[in-house]
């Protein structure tokens, strides 16, 4: 995992959770936001290149509903640098999960902000079936049950975003059952930054090998608040700041749960 090999550069770090973004595309009726400009892959890719990371997931935004093409396009541009979550639903096939792990795929996202759950069990189950992770944004208060009903199902759970300010029990919990992951990323979207560093500190303290980063690159509807990629990396080092513990969580944990053979 830490050389270079057929499958790509050496793994110097991963952004788990990033957005390619493209205007004119068409949008999902029933979204709460829209992107205000093109992101690329170039772009993206000079962002890693910048802070010595090697590798980012492409992380679907909800606003595209279940057209996955923007994603998938970007994921042809990058090669072994990729790879993606993908929005699908309860009547995707398993063959077709299938398919498009094998395209760079490596999980599916539910972002059920202010939408009812229509079938997330089922969805579980067929990601589990097709070797991806179902990754999870709902409102804090939701997000102990919709979880549950997702590691029930035998599915494997990232949380968006340090789980919001979702019940902390139930996080610490479910990442000590080994089948959950939380993802450092966005404080922006939690009541306030302080909650952000409270969580991270207690999810540091209780599983660290079950945090990843993620920038939330190009922070959709917190554009302007004033911060730079290299500010997302800043406060990846304030929270975790020990070395040893930034790598696990940029290097060695993004490995358990994506697979050593599948970045780097």
């Amino acid at each position: 995992m830490n050389s270079a090999s057929k499958h790509g550069p050496a793994v110097t770090g991963v952004d788990t959770h990033v957005h390619i973004l493209r205007v004119n595309a068409s949008l999902a009726a029933d979204r709460h936001s829209a992107p205000s400009r093109d992101t690329t892959v170039p772009e993206l890719l000079g962002l890693l290149d910048a802070q010595g990371l090697s590798h980012a997931v492409l992380t679907a935004p909800s606003f595209y509903g279940q057209d996955n093409t923007v994603l998938l396009d970007a994921l042809a541009q990058g090669g072994s640098r990729l790879h993606g979550t993908i929005t699908a639903g309860p009547e995707t096939s398993v063959t077709e999960l299938h398919r498009l792990a094998r395209s760079g795929v490596c999980g599916i996202r539910c972002n059920l902000i202010g939408r009812r759950d229509t079938g997330l069990r089922p969805l579980a189950e067929k990601a589990a079936d097709a070797g991806l992770h179902l990754e999870l944004l709902a409102e804090s208060d939701r997000i102990p049950a919709l979880g549950a009903s997702v590691l029930t199902a035998g599915g494997v759970l990232v949380l968006d975003h340090f789980g919001l300010d979702a019940d902390l029990g139930f996080v610490l919990e479910a990442v000590a059952g080994g089948a959950t992951w939380v993802k450092l990323s966005a404080p922006y979207r939690l009541p306030n930054l302080a909650v952000a560093a409270s969580r991270a500190a207690a999810l540091l303290a209780h599983r660290p090998d079950r945090l990843l980063w993620g920038s939330d690159w190009p922070w959709v509807s917190h554009e302007h608040e004033g911060f730079t990629y290299s500010s997302t990396v800043d406060w990846l080092s304030e929270w975790v700041p020990e070395e040893r513990m930034r790598r696990a969580v940029l290097v060695d944990n993004p490995a358990r749960l994506f697979g050593s053979a599948a970045i780097g």
